[in-house]
């Protein structure tokens, strides 16, 4: 089993945190060079973990021409069995009766976190203490502060544009009145404001991730 950190943005948080949630998609950085092409699973040839779950796009005509150029990569969230820890817009509040220089921010100890998504923006005294209303951005999230911790269940590979209704649904967007156009009403709009202007028409192969969370575990 090994750990990872992923970012969450504040809806994906509450959505998770809600249970609506229990899938994740990104987009697989290493893209078909073009069309023709599928994905194929590099079997292990050590005991090395590194190893595990290894792809690389090859060429085919009915399986028997491959590209040997191509690169090998791996999924960037694991497979089946790994965690992931969340990473999320974050405002690290000293605890009560804790001044600055006495809270370790190695260890968290001293700190209470406040959550955008859950908490809204707090007011509180900096360092220079002055008030301030200031958030870290996810990215900066220590491990220690993170409050979800997810466990891969299964990850596959598909075009963005494949996803079905029941699954947008598990990407935490609610139930819609009609579960038709849970992928286009729903998803897409989410999916855009994440990505950008292009990103849905651009139709890219993404990694689906599906997962269960954690909470025996959670900080």
């Amino acid at each position: 089993m090994k750990e990872r950190p992923i970012l969450f943005t504040s809806a994906e948080v509450r959505a998770t945190l809600d249970g609506g949630k229990n899938q994740l998609r990104r987009i697989v950085k290493v893209q078909p060079p073009a069309t023709g092409y599928v994905l194929a699973t590099c079997m292990p040839t050590t005991s090395d973990r590194r190893d595990k779950g290894r792809h690389r796009w090859i060429k085919t005509d009915g399986h028997t021409a491959v590209d040997d150029s191509q690169p090998y990569f791996a999924s960037p969230c694991g497979y089946e069995g790994d965690r992931l820890w969340v990473r999320e817009t974050f405002q690290p509040l000293y605890a009560d009766d804790v001044e600055y220089p006495h809270a370790n921010w190695k260890t968290g100890a001293g700190y209470a976190i406040s959550y955008l998504a859950t908490d809204g923006i707090q007011e509180f005294v900096d360092s220079d203490y002055n008030i301030n209303d200031r958030c870290k951005p996810s990215v900066h999230m220590p491990r220690w502060a993170s409050r979800i911790l997810l466990e891969i269940i299964a990850i596959r590979v598909e075009r963005l544009q494949k996803i079905s209704n029941e699954d947008a649904v598990a990407e935490g967007i609610g139930v819609p009145l009609d579960m038709r156009y849970a992928a286009y009403d729903g998803f897409r709009p989410m999916w855009k404001d994440i990505h950008g202007a292009g990103s849905w028409m651009a139709n890219p192969w993404v990694w689906v991730v599906e997962f269960k969370r954690i909470t025996s575990e959670v900080n």
